[in-house]
């Protein structure tokens, strides 16, 4: 039985991926452009995966065991397609037969990390903390809540009634005690200190 895949992504990656699906024997039953389009057609068309590229921060995945195609720096995406619920994560620029055995990885239940990304996380969560437990104020934890669910500075600016550089700052604060750099390397740490 055939594997079927919806394909959520911007209309530049989305011929390549098609046909490096197809050339594989993966049926593409949908094309979409985005985790936000593609829930309805998740819904109706019930695909054994949905292929994610360019996913955006604050998505959810629905319903289909999900493969996100990250870029190799982009830790944002990485954070954002964790947290949507993806369960396969690959370098955008993957090779085409990684691609299908991710893909029919996935429809067989199992999840799949990339050796990039996998390298990532495991720096993340395996990487030496800073020497004591940070202290962070009131307003630099209700910020990290905010960076958590996904949401840019604009909106972070909005919810909290503060200018976006006020934003700026309180990151630039926040990633200073807690002795990281990226909102990824954030959540880490913040996980790591709760447990």
């Amino acid at each position: 039985m055939p594997v079927t895949v919806v394909l959520a992504c911007t209309p530049e990656h989305r011929p390549e991926l098609r046909q490096l699906l197809r050339a594989a024997g993966i049926t593409v039953v949908a094309e979409e452009d985005g985790a936000a389009e593609a829930e309805s057609a998740v819904r109706q068309l019930r695909p054994d995966v949905l292929v994610l590229a360019g996913l955006l921060p604050g998505a959810t995945v629905p319903g289909a065991p999900a493969l996100a195609l990250l870029g190799r720096d982009d830790e944002d995406a990485l954070l954002a397609a964790i947290k949507a619920g993806c369960r396969g994560f690959l370098s955008v620029d993957v090779a085409a037969d990684d691609l299908a055995r991710a893909v029919r990885s996935l429809a067989s239940g199992a999840a799949v990390f990339g050796a990039d990304v996998a390298d990532r996380v495991t720096h993340w969560l395996t990487g030496p903390l800073p020497p004591a437990d940070p202290v962070l104020s009131v307003r630099e934890r209700q910020f990290l809540d905010l960076v958590s669910s996904g949401l840019s500075d604009a909106a972070i600016a909005v919810r909290l009634g503060i200018a976006v550089k006020t934003v700026r700052n309180y990151r630039a604060l926040a990633y200073r005690k807690l002795g990281v750099q990226s909102r990824t390397e954030a959540m880490a740490r913040l996980a790591r200190v709760a447990s």
